[in-house]
């Protein structure tokens, strides 16, 4: 991340994606992974996310794809680029991205990020 006094850029070109899982990946934007932080993450094409909960509530902005937000009672919901999405702590639901191509989104949380399964 480049920083000049009041301001911080991170090109896209300077993101560090690690691997989270199996076809999801992981780049810090801002914050402390312990704490309060922003990050990007992308999803390959067809990747499916099981039944999870997080602990803290999320909030993000698909910047491409189409992200499938699943609901514990089955509904889903396509978002496609330029959407929001907020899930409150606690709130069991599944993630996926479509077949026809990556999805990149952006997500803050105001704790450590996790992911809980329901068994």
């Amino acid at each position: 991340m480049l920083e000049t006094k009041n301001t911080e850029l991170l090109a896209a070109g300077a993101m560090k994606f690690t691997q989270i899982m199996p076809g999801a990946y992981h780049a810090q934007a801002w914050g402390n992974p312990e704490g309060e932080h922003g990050s990007f993450i992308k999803l390959k094409a067809g990747f499916k996310a099981p039944l999870h909960t997080h602990t803290h509530d999320v909030k993000l902005v698909i910047i491409s794809g189409t992200l499938i937000h699943g609901e514990h009672y089955g509904s889903e919901t396509r978002l496609p680029s330029g959407s929001y999405c907020f899930i409150p702590g606690g709130a069991r639901h599944t993630t996926a991205c479509t077949r026809d191509s990556d999805c990149l989104f952006y997500e803050e949380l105001p704790g450590k990020f996790d992911l809980n399964l329901i068994r």
